[in-house]
């Protein structure tokens, strides 16, 4: 069967009207990310501090991070203003080089490359933001949440640019990696993917497992509803 284009809006339908628990927890952890990381990173300056590893380091760590949140909280005002133009996300992207530039080896400059993805992500630059999201992924190789984020932001785009088979190997990276934050969010595009390919038979195995294996998922009764769709 000839593949059939999807559009977010049509795979996802609209969340919040069967959002549980679960769900919140997701789309929470989608949705402020980069807060939650640079929680990480701040813990780990501390952990520094506390291991006794520098003053100077622990200085360091603490300015990289003051120059990352000021441009994580423009990005975040932008977004919440509604108004990120192009214009608006250069900005942005600026004030994250200057973290790059100045602070690139220290967990705040991983967190800017990850917000690098994102905001190419945001302009409609997908291979932009492929290129940001997998730099990330090899920067967080040795902590799990992260690196579970920048492998889902990394299976986003390549889906966006067009490339489901990539894609698809990206969200079973997130699915079978050491973090399950965000696996049922990758095994649901997983199989969305593979619908939009055309690939129905494969869909149908993967929408049948999620229901089965997700039962209380904000997705489960699209998953459901697509499954019937092709007979399962």
């Amino acid at each position: 069967m000839a593949a059939r284009k999807l559009t977010r809006k049509q795979l996802l339908r609209e969340p919040d009207e069967f959002m549980t628990v679960t769900g919140t927890v997701i789309a929470f952890v989608r949705g402020h990310k980069i807060q939650i990381l640079a929680v990480v990173a701040v813990l780990v300056a501390a952990g520094l501090l506390a291991l006794g590893l520098g003053w100077y380091s622990s200085r360091t760590q603490i300015k990289a991070l003051a120059l990352y949140e000021r441009a994580s909280t423009r990005l975040a005002n932008v977004e919440s203003a509604g108004q990120a133009s192009p214009e608006a996300l250069a900005t942005v992207e600026q004030d994250l080089q200057k973290v790059l530039d100045q602070y690139g080896g220290t967990p705040a400059g991983n967190l800017a490359r990850m917000t690098m993805g994102d905001v190419a992500y945001k302009k409609g630059d997908f291979a932009g933001a492929v290129k940001w999201y997998g730099n990330a992924v090899e920067k967080f190789a040795e902590d799990p949440m992260s690196l579970a984020l920048a492998r889902s932001g990394l299976a986003y785009a390549l889906e966006a640019q067009g490339e489901p088979d990539q894609a698809l190997e990206a969200h079973r990276a997130v699915i079978e990696g050491p973090d399950a934050g965000l696996a049922q969010d990758s095994a649901f595009r997983s199989a969305m993917v593979l619908r939009a390919q055309g690939k129905d038979q494969e869909a149908a195995q993967a929408l049948a497992a999620f229901v089965t294996q997700y039962p209380d998922s904000p997705y489960t009764r699209v998953a459901q509803e697509e499954l019937n769709a092709l007979g399962g």
